[in-house]
């Protein structure tokens, strides 16, 4: 893992960034030190080290600068922003469930559309191959309603928070 870190004057000197309580600036510096080299750390364990508050955590996550996961783990937004590794040297985190759930745009972490990554391959082991009235045995069956509140229900429990199709 990198031993330096850097954080985007654009990014902390903006009023959004500005406007942000004291100690949830310094959380946001910290976590970003204790980050492994693909921004992702363990929220807990970097709060109870430096005597942060949850109320710190939640206007980070508020304000978009962090994305929580339910097993504790947080990601820095604007990683890629801040830091630039040479990909010969990147660690892989050791987060993997968790970032099965994100993509990037223009170098930020979002939440996948519909969680579609990590039910891709679980959808398709399900897939359903059935005859159609042509005689073609491999037309594909789209999911019944109930099979896409199923696929919902299971990113509900792995993010924690309830999501949608109608979420971008």
């Amino acid at each position: 893992m990198a031993q330096k870190r850097m954080f985007d004057r654009a990014l902390t000197a903006n009023e959004r960034f500005i406007d942000l309580p004291v100690s949830a600036k310094a959380l946001y510096f910290i976590l970003g030190m204790e980050a492994d080299d693909e921004g992702f750390v363990s929220a807990r364990t970097v709060m109870r080290v430096h005597g942060f508050s949850e109320d710190d955590l939640g206007v980070l996550v508020a304000k978009q600068y962090c994305i929580r996961f339910k097993s504790g783990v947080i990601v820095i937004t604007h990683w890629h922003k801040n830091n630039w590794l040479d990909s010969r040297r990147i660690r892989k985190t050791e987060y993997t469930e968790e970032k099965a759930l994100l993509t990037t745009r223009n170098g930020d972490y979002l939440l996948s559309d519909g969680l579609a990554r990590i039910e891709e391959s679980r959808v398709e082991e399900n897939r359903k191959d059935i005859p159609s009235e042509s005689g073609n045995a491999n037309t594909e069956v789209r999911l019944t309603t109930e099979e896409m509140s199923a696929q919902f229900a299971k990113g509900r429990q792995l993010l924690g928070r309830k999501i949608s199709p109608q979420n971008k």
